[in-house]
């Protein structure tokens, strides 16, 4: 529940659920299982939170293949950033003293960081 609305596969890959069997309609209880959010799921099992919300859908087992298949986008990673403008600034006032030709704009290398 809660997890709706984005086009990669977003669930819960049930693996315990403990009844609590004093509720009146024994609809009460808590689970536990494997978060997969946004194509991506988790190593470790957790406590699903939201377990009460009425919007849950179980996925039949003849169509779990279908509703699993899914290609990634492939994630674009960013490699430079331009410098905060003051930093900019102080980095463009320092080359211009080293009488450094000012042909580019200083950029910040992640992968350095």
């Amino acid at each position: 529940s809660g997890l709706g609305g984005h086009p990669e596969p977003c669930d819960w890959l049930i693996t315990k659920v403990k009844v609590d069997y004093t509720a009146e309609n024994m609809d009460h209880g808590k689970a536990w299982g494997y978060l997969t959010f946004r194509g991506k799921t988790e190593e470790e099992v957790r406590e699903i939170d939201k377990v009460m919300y009425h919007d849950w859908r179980m996925v039949p087992k003849h169509e779990e293949e279908a509703f699993k298949k899914f290609t990634p986008v492939p994630e674009e990673t960013i490699r430079y950033l331009p410098y905060p403008p003051l930093l900019r600034a102080m980095i463009l006032a320092q080359w211009q003293k080293e009488g450094k030709p000012i042909t580019e704009e200083p950029m910040l290398d992640l992968e350095k960081v």
